[in-house]
């Protein structure tokens, strides 16, 4: 809204929208951001945050306008290289989570029991993608890496 404002050249919108801006930065970074493992808790829910490490946090980097500071995306991106991404996607849980089920078999209960619990995602190579260029500054280094 701040960019739209500006764009339309109503100054006292853009800094009512700056503020606001400001304001759920600080709080989404508050509530999910978790400091021991250095990427997102993946939800909050009212209780205490949950920890698990989910593909969900690589869109707080790969989106345009971003909640995190530079160094926390670039560590979101390193959380989700080392813990979910595959030659196919991201897997929808690390495997090092006890609740982590790597066979996604059975019949429909069962696969339904399992579908968020590591199952590998490719629609989610393409934010994954977006982010690690985003927090490499774009450099041709980068784009190699990510095409590879």
């Amino acid at each position: 809204m701040e960019d739209l404002a500006l764009r339309f050249g109503d100054e006292a919108a853009r800094k009512r929208y700056r503020h606001m801006s400001a304001v759920a930065q600080w709080s989404f970074n508050q509530l999910f951001w978790n400091e021991k493992l250095g990427c997102l808790c993946d939800a909050i829910n009212g209780g205490p945050p949950d920890p698990s490490i989910r593909p969900n946090q690589i869109f707080a980097v790969s989106l345009p306008h971003s909640m995190l500071r530079q160094d926390r995306a670039r560590s979101v991106v390193e959380k989700v290289q080392e813990h979910l991404l595959t030659p196919f996607g991201l897997r929808s849980l690390a495997p090092s989570d006890p609740q982590y089920c790597g066979d996604y078999t059975g019949g429909p209960t069962q696969r339904d029991g399992t579908y968020r619990q590591g199952t590998v995602w490719s629609w989610l190579l393409g934010p994954f993608i977006t982010a690690y260029i985003k927090v490499n500054g774009g450099s041709e280094e980068a784009r190699r890496q990510a095409q590879a």
